[in-house]
């Protein structure tokens, strides 16, 4: 249910992948048909969805390759990933585990104290 309000929040407010700049990664369907298998991907652990600061945005016309459907974006606004179907919560959370700002942020959640 909490995946389903951020995206049809998202959509209702006619957002763009640059409103989520510094924060949120986002992954982007172009495809209406496909969001719900993308939001299904993550139902089952919304606390790895909340930790990776990820968004679900439909957001049509977003790449120019006719075959990708889905791309994760970075908390920089940076294409990290495509795919031609919904990506799977494996491959998504292994992916953004393994970002230099991912990292950061595991570190400094093991660490709260010690600054960089």
């Amino acid at each position: 249910m909490f995946l389903k309000i951020l995206f049809f929040a998202s959509t209702l407010f006619a957002a763009s992948p640059g409103d989520f700049l510094w924060k949120n990664r986002v992954i982007v369907v172009e495809e209406a048909s496909l969001i719900k298998k993308q939001l299904e991907a993550f139902k089952e652990d919304k606390k790895g969805y909340e930790e990776r600061k990820l968004i679900i945005l439909h957001f049509p016309m977003f790449h120019k390759n006719k075959d990708i459907c889905c791309a994760l974006l970075g908390l920089d606004g940076g294409v990290k990933a495509t795919s031609k179907a919904p990506f799977s919560k494996k491959v998504i959370f292994d992916l953004i585990d393994s970002m230099p700002m991912r990292q950061a942020e595991l570190r400094k959640k093991a660490n709260p104290e010690k600054k960089n």
